[in-house]
């Protein structure tokens, strides 16, 4: 199971690689 904030913090880590 997944918590909101791993989910979260997963798609922040995306994009602040992805704006790199």
């Amino acid at each position: 199971m997944f918590n909101r904030s791993v989910l979260l913090t997963f798609c922040v880590i995306l994009a602040i690689s992805h704006f790199q």
